[in-house]
């Protein structure tokens, strides 16, 4: 039944051995029955999915489109109500069942769910947004490797921005959907391990599109008396990043973003939170 509700969608480039594990781990696990889509944002060579895995679509870009408008495709391509959105490298490990498709169904006006996950940290799995409370609650964002997405109010709301590319993507939609009256939630029905591996993972590009989008999403969202604060926060938290570990793309990023959302302000109309919505919104817990 869960089938009817949920579809898992995974947007993947170059982790062939990776996407695999997580494959046979879907098959194996409680979603066995969901369908699986899987965008291959330009793999070299193009992902083959194998034959012992059935009920998968398989979409391919021939050139590489980054991972927010393959997760856009996923989101045209699903059928039913919502979408468990993954990374080529995390899969579920807890799933109540029964209880998610309660939360499904009294779901319809949330635009995601945010799960717990854990990763791996000097041979120790951690969990990096555990569940505060016993009960659902609201959080400002959720993290794509462990999310399920309302796929109407996704659309509704314009999906994932095109300009954001990668790293952020998340919050970005959180917050436009928290505009338009659509929270994220948080619950523990579903818990999911992330294996971070280092295939095809460029810090460097993590350190650039990470600071060049909270800067612009603080230009297109936030009120002009919050801002100073903000940027003062991400030019402190980058230029550490500089002198302690010679990482300065981060620093390139932020003066990216600083004039690039100068160039195009006419985004902060109808977007921009008011004082009180953004007071509320950071009063949230994270994810």
């Amino acid at each position: 039944m869960i089938e009817e509700y949920l579809t898992v969608g995974i947007a993947t480039k170059n982790r062939h051995e990776e996407l695999q594990v997580t494959l046979n781990q879907l098959r194996a696990g409680s979603l066995r029955d969901c369908q699986i889509i899987v965008v291959d944002d330009g793999s070299t060579p193009a992902i083959e999915i194998p034959k012992n895995i059935d009920n998968v679509i398989l979409i391919r870009h021939h050139e590489s489109q980054d991972v927010a408008c393959s997760r856009n495709e996923i989101a045209r391509t699903v059928r039913t109500p919502f979408w468990l959105t993954l990374d080529d490298d995390s899969y579920p490990v807890e799933v109540d069942i029964e209880a998610l498709i309660r939360l499904l169904q009294g779901s319809t006006d949330v635009i995601a769910i945010s799960c717990p996950f854990k990763e791996q940290f000097e041979g120790s799995w951690k969990w990096l947004n555990p569940s505060l409370k016993t009960d659902v609650y609201p959080v400002r964002t959720f993290v794509a490797c462990s999310g399920i997405i309302n796929v109407r109010r996704f659309m509704e709301v314009g999906g994932y921005s095109d300009w954001v590319y990668q790293f952020g993507e998340e919050s970005d939609l959180s917050l436009r959907a928290y505009k338009a009256g659509y929270p994220t939630i948080h619950s523990s029905i579903m818990k999911v391990q992330h294996n971070k591996v280092n295939v095809a993972r460029s810090m460097d590009r993590i350190d650039y599109y990470g600071a060049r989008n909270q800067v612009l999403m603080a230009l297109y969202y936030l009120p002009i008396r919050y801002f100073p604060l903000r940027f003062a926060k991400l030019v402190i938290h980058h230029t550490r990043c500089l002198l302690r570990h010679g990482r300065y793309k981060g620093v390139v990023g932020i003066f990216c973003g600083l004039i690039e959302g100068g160039c195009k302000l006419s985004q902060r109309k109808g977007n921009v939170l008011t004082s009180a919505e953004f007071r509320k919104y950071r009063e949230l817990d994270a994810s």
